[in-house]
């Protein structure tokens, strides 16, 4: 949670890059405070997030990160790579797609969910759909 805080502590961010890969006791309240923070950065125009093989991240970090993308409403750029996390499913999926079709200045998209075996056809739907 110590990441999150310091993101939305550095107000004038207008950048951010983040990677948390291979760690094992990263969960959902690690993830959905750097989801949450993402909001508060009001100069954020480009974000690239990446969840790679963190076992505990779920649904609610997936809401979380989709939420906070959703209230940067100055992002023009957004790569969100969820990958190898097994808790994350179709409402994560979905709230991420949902929120990135908010975003009015958005004109770049990378939006991954490789090998989330809980993300089906519904959340498929909804990503395309929202965006």
């Amino acid at each position: 949670t110590a990441v999150g805080q310091g993101l939305g502590a550095a107000k004038s961010l207008s950048d951010v890059t983040v990677y948390i890969e291979s760690c094992d006791n990263v969960g959902d309240a690690g993830a959905t405070a750097v989801g949450q923070e993402l909001g508060a950065l009001k100069n954020l125009t480009n974000v690239a997030l990446t969840f790679w093989r963190c076992c505990k991240v779920g649904d609610a970090a997936a809401t979380a990160v989709g939420q906070g993308l959703g209230a940067a409403k100055s992002l023009s750029d957004v790569t969100v790579y969820i990958e190898s996390c097994d808790n994350v499913g179709d409402a994560g999926a979905t709230a991420v797609g949902q929120e990135l079709g908010a975003l009015k200045n958005l004109t770049n998209v990378a939006l991954t969910f490789w090998r989330c075996c809980k993300v089906g056809d519904a959340a498929a739907t909804a990503v395309g759909q929202g965006l």
